[in-house]
């Protein structure tokens, strides 16, 4: 039997991340599985972004710099940039959790899978974020993205990162294909580390309303039936007072 070595997309977007960037370049790069395509996108930075990324220019495939429209303008040219069989995003301030990650990866993987999930390390903490597969339970909360493996064919049948949202493309985009019957496969396997310094890990009161506002609107967006729509008001009603007195007591 012929052993399934699909072609990787990785793609890193990234605008002023001197910080971290090199340590999640060095996470895509030093990879033991060969057949990787590593896609970088670089939004015009002012910082030594650029500087750090050229040092790796011979083992980035595809590097472009230039000023874009915010992060799904930046994932988006990333993935039209892919050419792999799978495609996974790495921001500049994450990183691969280990060298041998992608082989892990793809050992466990088949040509049927469409969405593989994986575990993510999260924050100072270091604490363990369990995939969660594509189900019932994604018409309320998203999937950790920094743990996601997509066919680069979903993103060609059913539409990239809707660039008008801010915080919650990646939620809208695997709800948009859950609903259109996309099922995914879970693996005990850790994909990637996430640190706490994104826009979605804000935990300030303002930054929280904003990302449930643009959860409420990916839901709404999403064509559903009159018994989601009516279920989706009723667990709003309900989930934002919890939540507001649970960041007034913490």
């Amino acid at each position: 039997m012929t052993q399934f070595l699909p072609k990787i997309s990785i793609v890193t977007a990234v605008f002023n991340g001197e910080k971290y960037v090199e340590s999640c370049i060095n996470s895509i790069v030093e990879q033991t599985y060969t057949n990787i395509e590593y896609v970088f996108i670089d939004g015009g930075s002012s910082d030594k972004t650029l500087n750090i990324a050229n040092k790796y220019s011979d083992k980035i495939d595809i590097l472009i710099s230039e000023p874009d429209k915010g992060i799904s303008d930046a994932m988006n040219k990333g993935i039209k940039n892919c050419s792999g069989d799978y495609i996974i995003v790495i921001h500049s301030d994450d990183y691969l959790f280990e060298p041998t990650t992608i082989s892990q990866l793809v050992s466990q993987m088949s040509e049927n899978d469409d969405v593989v999930l994986c575990n993510v390390k999260y924050g100072r903490n270091d604490s363990t974020l369990i995939a969660r597969p594509l189900s019932w339970k994604t018409n309320f909360k998203g999937v950790h993205h920094q743990g996601a493996v997509c066919k680069r064919t979903l993103f060609q049948k059913y539409g990239q990162f809707d660039e008008s949202f801010k915080i919650c493309m990646d939620y809208d985009f695997f709800l948009r294909i859950y609903r259109k019957g996309i099922r995914s496969k879970t693996v005990d396997l850790t994909l990637s580390f996430m640190r706490d310094t994104g826009v979605s890990s804000k935990q300030d009161w303002q930054s929280l309303q904003a990302r449930f506002d643009e959860e409420r609107k990916v839901q709404a967006t999403n064509p559903s039936t009159k018994l989601n729509t009516f279920i989706h008001k009723l667990y709003w009603l309900i989930y934002l007072p919890y939540r507001r007195l649970k960041y007034l007591i913490n």
